[in-house]
């Protein structure tokens, strides 16, 4: 798995990782992830992908951690401790959002209509 920055400024980041068997080749991945010491999560199961675009939280660590499978249907252990991890930095106030809370918060419903010959129209 490619490590992670310390901190992402955003909340949709990307992971990558990459294997090989020599023998029968590979089949697929497995991924897990937690938030703050939680519990692991499978986020991708028999996958051939070898990145995921991930959406986390603001101000929570998220630990990631990937085993392969190959052809032969050998399972990798997944390893005890995560592979790479990162903090999604919490959002700070500036002039333009003094308090940053939800309360102040609401919802868009509609931002703007599809363009003629745009796809979903």
């Amino acid at each position: 798995m490619e490590a992670l920055t310390a901190s992402q400024l955003s909340t949709a980041f990307v992971i990558r990782w990459s294997g090989q068997d020599a023998m029968s080749g590979l089949e697929g991945f497995d991924v897990q992830a937690r938030e703050d010491d939680g519990a692991w999560q499978t986020v991708l199961s028999g996958t051939r992908a070898t990145a995921l675009r991930y959406f986390g939280r603001l101000g929570h660590r998220y630990d990631f951690r990937v085993r392969a499978v190959d052809r032969a249907g050998n399972v990798q252990p997944y390893p005890t401790q995560a592979q790479t991890e990162t903090f999604v930095l919490p959002c700070s106030g500036d002039a333009y959002e003094p308090d940053n809370g939800p309360a102040s918060a609401r919802t868009i419903l509609r931002v703007f209509p599809l363009a003629a010959g745009m796809p979903g129209e």
